[in-house]
C-alpha cells in the first residue's frame, strides 16, 4: 500500500507530514522556485485529494485502503488500467519474439551443422591470383 507522502511525490508534491485536517493546504513542489506553493492537498485520515498548478491542476485522488496503486478518480484508474494492460501486451510480444528468434537460431545451427562438406570449397580462395 502507498502511503499519502508516497502517492504526493509521485505527482511531484513535497509534503513531511500531512495535516489531517481535511482542509486544503498548499505545498511547494519539485519544480517550484523557493517560497513557491504551486502544489495542493487536502488530507482527512484515509483518503486524500492533491494537485499541482504548474502540471494544471488536475484532482488527483488517494485511499488508504486502495492496494493496486492505480488513481482513485475512476477516468485516471481506466487510463492507467490500460497503460499497465498495454505494457504487459508489449513485454510477453517481445518475450515472444525473442523465444521465436532464439529458435530460428536453433534450426539454423542445426541445419548448418548437419550439412555436408563439400571437399572442393576448401581449395577456392577468393582473390588470390
Amino acid at each position: 500500500m502507498m502511503s499519502f507522502v508516497e502517492f504526493a511525490v509521485l505527482h511531484g508534491l513535497l509534503i513531511d507530514e500531512p495535516i489531517d485536517d481535511g482542509r486544503p493546504r498548499r505545498v511547494p513542489t519539485d519544480d517550484d522556485k523557493p517560497g513557491k506553493r504551486s502544489g495542493w492537498y487536502w488530507y482527512s485520515g484515509n483518503r486524500a485529494c492533491l494537485g499541482n498548478w504548474k502540471l494544471g491542476g488536475d484532482k488527483h485522488h488517494w485511499r488508504a485502503d486502495s492496494n493496486d496503486g492505480l488513481p482513485q478518480n475512476p477516468h485516471e484508474r481506466e487510463i492507467e488500467a490500460r497503460r499497465r494492460r498495454r505494457e504487459e501486451k508489449v513485454k510477453q510480444t517481445e518475450a515472444a519474439g525473442k523465444a521465436a528468434m532464439a529458435d530460428i537460431m536453433k534450426l539454423s545451427m542445426d541445419k548448418t551443422r548437419d550439412s555436408p562438406v563439400i571437399p572442393f570449397t576448401a581449395d577456392i580462395s577468393i582473390g588470390a591470383d
